[in-house]
């Protein structure tokens, strides 16, 4: 997904660690969030635990388990 905004400020969060230590949940410029992979810098949903997941298993390989 393709994010043209600016991020705001990375914000904490509490969700699934095994997933979310891959990636910064960011609260963007038009107030929604995004997840950033820390591996490649992609931006997805935030509400997509399955595809940040699978982004890190079989597309990101910057990523060091």
């Amino acid at each position: 997904m393709a994010c043209n905004d600016e991020v705001v400020m990375v914000l904490e969060t509490k969700r699934n660690p095994a997933i979310w230590k891959n990636f910064d949940l960011c609260l963007m410029s038009d107030s929604h969030e995004m997840a950033r992979c820390k591996g490649c810098g992609k931006f997805m949903k935030a509400s997509a635990n399955s595809t940040l997941k699978k982004h890190t298993e079989k597309h990101c390989f910057s990523i060091l388990w």
